[in-house]
């Protein structure tokens, strides 16, 4: 929990959780939001154990609402080829209603009982002591009142909030496939029915907006609720210092090792990944992307990690503004037209110029990444303690850094091979009179691409052969033994 931020990623998630969901579409995604909330109760979980069956109820909810995506999908399809079947989206919106409230249930009596059980055992007193909530703003005196005279604030329970927090869930969930059961009785389409003549279906725009509108006012009821007790938490500011004493020191080294190992693993993770956009086929901005994502999570000094951020953001930025220009261009121009056109010669130019840019920032880009894994190999990873063992270490750790050093030729050359290939599309811009001299096989670029694939699979290969060495060694080296 040394990330501050906590208090934002709560209060993000209230943000997008307090809104209806209209049968199994969610305007405003509950399951970021939940993934938020598994964000902070996992690190409350590696401190103290009374948040871990909260922690794997709120991933189950997470998983289930981002299920809610490919499953619309699917249910559209289906209705799409098969429009005598009414009743999928009123199944399915009953399905995942039910299972929503299951879990959320009991994501929310979890929760409150690990913020009671560390309220009451420590001297955190605002995760079980009222909290206010302003009702009104006039003033008198220079002090805020009611319109009656009283205080302007009122005082809440946190029992309050979680019951409030289940009446929300429950309203939420129920306006969610309410209103489509009325679709159900939908007037049938055969002759001597005669039980569509009383459908409710036509009550359904009425239902519907009923059911928002509950929804939204209960909602914002508890959105105030809720964020007033993540203020009055906030501004106590004990809840870190109250997880840290129950911990201990042996939990706490434990978790920030865990942590350490799990950033590296991750790093790695993310950089194997990104070999895979190495090919020409697979966009080019995306290898730069995952590889500022991979190298932020390798843990190097200070100085080292602004300049790959620096660096690696503005690669990625070009290599968009490459792959917009390049699209553009055969858009308008087409490189067939390349000889005979000026316009389309001089517009080539650009790309061409563009690209070069790209392969330069790109270079400096994996260099940096190459001095981070170094750093990694010989200085974050902890040293053997037998003595015999020295020996063999420093071996494996040299081997290691000529990989390192394997790995920056053979991504750098992926680089330069596809550069070389945007100006081998259009080089009839440049040697269109001295082709011949130069070669037919640098003449026809269509021979690149199988060049690059040469060059490409064994990166990628040899990218993931290595990483995983390097996860294995984190682990080894970073996990805590039992």
């Amino acid at each position: 929990m040394k990330k501050k931020n906590y208090y934002l990623r709560i209060f993000t998630a209230l943000l997008l959780l307090a809104n209806p969901n209209i049968h199994i579409i969610d305007i405003l995604p509950d399951f970021i939001a939940y993934f938020l909330i598994f964000s902070v109760v996992s690190e409350a979980a590696d401190l103290a154990p009374h948040f871990a069956q909260a922690k794997d109820a709120c991933k189950r909810l997470a998983l289930l609402c981002l299920f809610k995506i490919p499953a619309s999908f699917i249910i559209v399809s289906l209705r799409s080829s098969n429009t005598q079947d009414m009743n999928l989206i009123p199944t399915f919106a009953i399905i995942f209603a039910v299972f929503e409230m299951i879990l959320a249930y009991t994501l929310i009596f979890r929760i409150s009982e690990g913020l009671f059980y560390l309220g009451e055992r420590s001297d955190a007193t605002a995760l079980i002591s009222p909290f206010r909530v302003r009702v009104s703003t006039d003033t008198e005196g220079g002090k805020e009142v009611s319109s009656k005279g009283i205080s302007a604030a009122r005082g809440y329970l946190p029992e309050a909030l979680r019951g409030v927090s289940l009446v929300f869930i429950f309203v939420k969930c129920f306006s969610s496939f309410v209103p489509e059961m009325l679709l159900l009785t939908r007037k049938q389409e055969y002759v001597g029915d005669l039980s569509g003549q009383f459908a409710l279906v036509r009550l359904y725009p009425y239902a519907l907006i009923f059911a928002i509108g509950l929804t939204l006012a209960v909602g914002i009821y508890w959105l105030v609720l809720a964020s007033a007790y993540l203020k009055a938490i906030k501004k106590e500011g004990k809840f870190l210092p109250a997880l840290l004493s129950l911990a201990g020191e042996a939990v706490i080294a434990k978790k920030e090792k865990h942590e350490l190992c799990s950033a590296f693993v991750l790093g790695f993770t993310l950089v194997a990944i990104s070999s895979l956009f190495s090919l020409n086929f697979m966009p080019l901005f995306c290898f730069s992307l995952f590889l500022l994502l991979g190298s932020i999570w390798i843990k190097t000094e200070r100085r080292l990690r602004v300049l790959i951020r620096i660096f690696g953001s503005l690669t990625t930025v070009l290599a968009i503004v490459l792959s917009i220009m390049l699209d553009a261009f055969d858009t308008d121009f087409g490189y067939p037209s390349l000889l005979n056109d000026n316009e389309a010669i001089a517009t080539y130019r650009e790309c061409v110029l563009v690209a070069a840019v790209c392969a330069v920032l790109f270079i400096v880009f994996l260099y940096l990444i190459y001095l981070s894994l170094r750093r990694s190999i010989f200085s974050s990873f902890g040293a053997p303690i037998s003595e015999k063992a020295v020996g063999e270490e420093n071996r494996y750790k040299k081997s290691l850094a000529r990989m390192n050093i394997a790995f920056f030729i053979l991504s750098s050359l992926c680089i330069i091979a596809r550069a070389i290939y945007v100006y081998l599309q259009g080089q009839v811009i440049f040697i269109p009179s001295t082709a011949a001299t130069i070669g037919t096989f640098s003449h026809q670029w269509e021979f690149w691409p199988l060049i690059m694939t040469v060059l490409c699979i064994p990166f990628i290969i040899f990218t993931f052969y290595y990483m995983g060495l390097l996860k294995e060694e984190a682990k080894l080296s970073l996990d805590e033994e039992e």
